[in-house]
This record gives structure tokens, C-alpha cells and sequence, in this order.
């Protein structure tokens, strides 16, 4: 269903004619807001007079149907005539409306195409659009206009609410069948039937798989997690069985791929992405983005859409004139995305450029400033070095692998930090960290870091745009809830 928007001027770009500013400093600030006669653009009759201005961005659309350039004015007075055209301008080419007679108090004209491609418009071509009005006088002896306001009006279809959750319950479908799906049957008495479908319950059994080859010992983290599926009894035995489904393959936080073999776009097509629910995805940059795109074409993603290209999401520094962009998920009270008292991180980063300017971040989740984690390439500290790094009660702690990523290269990164349980095995608090399957050299924290009650885990950059940015691609983000093992935790992700 389309919907209306309607787009401010917000810079001034060229005027010319006879004209005087009344009420403002510049064209902007006469024509921006409508005020009626506190301030406008008085353009006088010894000539054609006109302005243009810049135009606010457009919110993502799946189409946009027309471009209405409006606003309104003071009508010439008795005996004083002139005619108005509305303008768009492109590229630095002016494009007008048919003239009209200045009549009443309000004006607008409509293009349904782009006039300078003569093809529909595009988010990009409205976020590139300069707007303004062409006054002619017809008796130029006592004409005179009052310009009072100047915006536009963009008929558009939006993306669907419905886009986010249909993608969250496919990416979660998907996800549960990529592992496999295991199954146990506990057979008990009677005092099974306090379970319900879909409680949580934890086993013990030296049979259990596991890779220590222990089995599913009595230790906290040693319990295998998995939740109840059917429930049945035996009448003739007064037994029953409880059907289980194995959860720890599936406890996963957050899982974003950020990459798909499909064109990219503003509603990032074929990406495999769900959370904790509750949390939301943000991503923002103050600039348009010309990447190519997974099927090699060049695209352009608008201001705060993700530029999802070839390989991964696109999280480069500022250049160019091109912002750095922000990508995070909401981690709070309600909807945790990571995990503070134990937990594990995969994904895979590559750096565009290797600099020894600034620390690239791969993931970062702060707390307040004595708990916060945070993962990153560090060329400055000391040799080149990977680090997951935790502050917990006021003291930072470092797990550390030293390394030289080259340029244009996948890396898969990892880290885990156990609990107070001690989990695999580790002392409490173990801060491990893993790069292309080779395990760095831990660090023991003194405590868990404590959580406050708002949050966000940022990706690619620190809390902000452009702090600490990965100058590269990011994709396959994972976060677990668990502790993995070894193993896990090298395995292709």
C-alpha cells in the first residue's frame, strides 16, 4: 500500500533573479518552515527569479511512485501578474513543470519518472534531488511574489512490518535444520508427568556423547541440555516416556550471516538473520555507499541501508565522502544477546586495509565503564596481535593470539569466556581466543563482567560510527549462550 512522505529542504543550493530575504539569513531559512508571513523569498519584478534547494533523504522504499515538488506563497497583488513553474534538478540540470498562473496560495507539480532517465525513481535519485520554484512576472511594472515555502511530497511503497519476522522465523528454521536434530527417550515412573511439553531439562549419563568422551557428567556445564517433545504413558506398566530434543547444537543467540548470492538491496534479500526475540537490528551511515553487489553489479545502498557486497556486510572506515557506517543488535534485560557470565562468539572478518593507525573491531558489547567485552585487531599495543578483551569489575583482562591479517582475506575469529563453573575444564573466568583454528594464549579474569540493564552489541565498530571501525567485511556472526569446546570452537563456522 503506497503512503505519502513528506521530504523538508535542508540546504541551500543556487538563487538568482531580483529578490530580498525577509524574516531569514538565506533561502533555507525563508522558505524551510511554514510560517506564513514571518519570513519568506521576496522576488521582485525585474526579472525571472529562482531558488533551489537541497532535500531531505527518503526511508527505504520498495518503489517510489511520484515526486511532488510544493509549497505556497502570497499571490500577486491587484494588477500584477506572473506565472510559476515547480523544479527539479538532477545531476545539475534543471527540469521544470508546465508554467501556471499564480492564482491562489499553494502550488505542487508531480513527476511519476525520474525526467532525467525518463525511469522510475529510485531511493538514491530522491536522496540526490535538489527542489525549488521559477518565478516569471507578466507585468513587470508592480509584480512581486512572496515564496513562503518550499517541500516535497513522495508517494511510496514501504517495506512490509512483516519483512523482519517472516525472515527471523525462516532464519531460525533454517538454523535447526542446518544441525542435526537428536532425540533421546527417558522412560521413568509416574513423577515424569510433572514435565510439560517444551520444559527445559538437563541429563546426566556416562553414555552421552561428548568430546571428551566422559560423557554428560554431574557438573553444571557438563549437563546436556534438551527439552521435552511428546509425552506418553504406559498403563499396563504405569511407565512413561518423555521424548527429548538435544538444545545444545541450537542455543544460539544471535546468528547473522550477512551475506547472501542474491542482489543486494535495502531489505537485504536471502540473509539468514535472527536474535534473542526482542532484539533489533540497527544499522547506520550518514552517506550513500557505491559497492558491487553479490551478482557483481554495481549498487548503491542510501543512507543507513546496509551495503551487502560480494562476500560480506561492508563496515569500511570513512572515505571518500563516504561515512563510516554502525551495525548493531539491542542487549538488555528483556532479549540478552550476549551473554556476561559465560558464553562463546564466532565470525568471519576481512580487513580491506591493514593500517598500524587504529584498532579494528570485530565485536564489542560495553556495560558501563568498568564491565564491557570486546574483540579486535590491535597494531598498535604491541606486535600485531588478535585480543578479546574483558573488563570485568574495573580490571581489564586480555586473551591474546599475534598475528598479521593480508589484506582481502576470510578469518574466522573466536572467543569464549567460562563462567564461575569452570567450564571444559578451564578456571573460572578463562578468556580464550581463536583464529583459523589455532587457539591464542588465554587470560584469567578475576570475575565475570556485570551486566547493566540496556545495552547494545555493536559489530564492526565501537558503540560508534567510525571508533575503532573494521575497515572491512563482516559475516557469519554467531553468539552462544554456552561455553564450546575446542573443537567447536574450530570447526567451520
Amino acid at each position: 500500500m503506497a503512503v505519502s512522505s513528506n521530504l523538508a529542504v535542508t540546504a541551500n543550493d543556487a538563487i538568482s533573479g531580483g529578490y530580498t530575504y525577509v524574516g531569514g539569513a538565506d533561502a533555507l531559512a525563508c522558505v524551510g518552515t511554514d510560517d506564513g508571513a514571518t519570513s519568506y523569498i521576496l522576488f521582485d519584478a525585474s526579472g525571472n527569479g529562482a531558488v533551489t534547494l537541497d532535500v531531505a533523504n527518503v526511508a527505504t522504499s520498495l518503489s517510489i511512485l511520484s515526486v511532488t515538488v510544493a509549497g505556497k506563497y502570497l499571490s500577486p497583488g491587484p494588477g500584477a501578474t506572473g506565472t510559476g513553474q515547480e523544479i527539479v534538478k538532477i545531476g545539475g540540470t534543471s527540469y521544470y513543470s508546465n508554467s501556471h498562473a499564480l492564482n491562489d496560495s499553494s502550488f505542487g507539480s508531480s513527476w511519476s519518472t525520474n525526467p532525467a532517465t525518463g525511469l522510475p525513481w529510485t531511493n538514491a535519485d530522491v536522496n540526490a534531488l535538489k527542489v525549488g520554484f521559477l518565478w516569471t512576472p507578466n507585468n513587470p511594472a508592480g509584480s512581486e511574489l512572496q515564496l513562503r515555502y518550499i517541500y516535497v511530497i513522495v508517494s511510496r511503497i514501504p517495506p512490509s512490518s512483516t519483512v523482519d519476522v517472516t525472515r527471523h522465523i525462516g532464519s531460525v528454521a533454517l538454523w535447526m535444520r542446518k544441525r542435526p536434530e537428536a532425540f533421546l527417550t527417558f522412560k521413568g515412573n509416574l513423577d515424569l508427568l510433572n514435565l510439560n511439553l517444551l520444559d527445559a531439562v538437563d541429563l546426566e549419563h556416562t553414555a552421552g556423547p561428548h568430546a571428551t568422551g566422559l560423557g554428560w557428567e554431574d557438573e553444571v556445564w557438563q549437563r546436556r541440555p534438551f527439552s521435552v517433545h511428546e509425552m506418553s504413558i504406559d498403563l499396563n506398566t504405569m511407565r512413561v516416556s518423555a521424548r527429548l530434543k538435544d538444545q545444545r547444537s541450537i542455543r544460539c543467540l544471535v546468528r547473522d550471516l550477512a551475506w547472501s548470492d542474491k542482489a543486494s538491496g535495502a531489505l537485504g534479500d536471502g540473509i539468514a538473520r535472527f536474535a534473542t526475540p526482542g532484539a533489533v537490528f540497527t544499522h547506520t551511515r550518514a552517506s550513500e555507499h557505491s559497492f558491487t553487489n553479490p551478482v557483481g553489479e554495481t549498487e548503491v545502498a542510501t543512507v543507513d541501508v546496509p551495503a551487502y557486497g560480494l562476500g560480506g556486510l561492508y563496515m569500511l572506515s570513512a572515505s571518500g565522502g563516504r561515512a563510516a557506517p554502525r551495525y548493531y543488535v539491542t542487549n538488555n534485560s528483556t532479549a540478552r544477546t550476549l551473554s556476561a557470565a559465560q558464553g562463546s562468539f564466532q565470525c568471519e572478518v576481512n580487513l580491506a586495509a591493514v593500517s598500524a593507525v587504529a584498532n579494528q573491531t570485530v565485536a564489542y558489547c560495553p556495560h558501563d565503564a568498568d564491565n564491557w567485552w570486546w574483540l579486535y585487531w590491535d597494531p598498535i599495543t604491541a606486535t600485531d596481535r588478535w585480543v578479546l578483551e574483558v573488563r570485568a569489575a574495573g580490571t581489564t583482562y586480555r586473551a591474546i593470539l599475534p598475528a598479521t591479517p593480508s589484506p582481502d582475506t576470510w578469518y574466522q575469529i573466536g572467543g569464549r569466556w567460562t563462567g564461575s563453573n569452570g567450564e571444559n575444564g578451564d578456571a573460572p573466568f578463562t578468556l580464550s581466543i581463536f583464529v583459523d583454528r589455532v587457539k591464542g594464549t588465554d587470560a584469567v579474569a578475576g570475575a565475570a563482567m556485570s551486566e547493566v540493564a540496556s545495552s547494545n552489541f555493536d559489530f564492526g565498530s565501537k558503540a560508534a560510527a567510525g571508533t575503532d571501525q573494521l575497515n572491512g567485511q563482516i559475516r557469519k556472526i554467531h553468539s552462544y549462550q554456552d561455553v564450546l569446546t575446542d573443537t567447536e570452537m574450530m570447526r567451520a563456522i
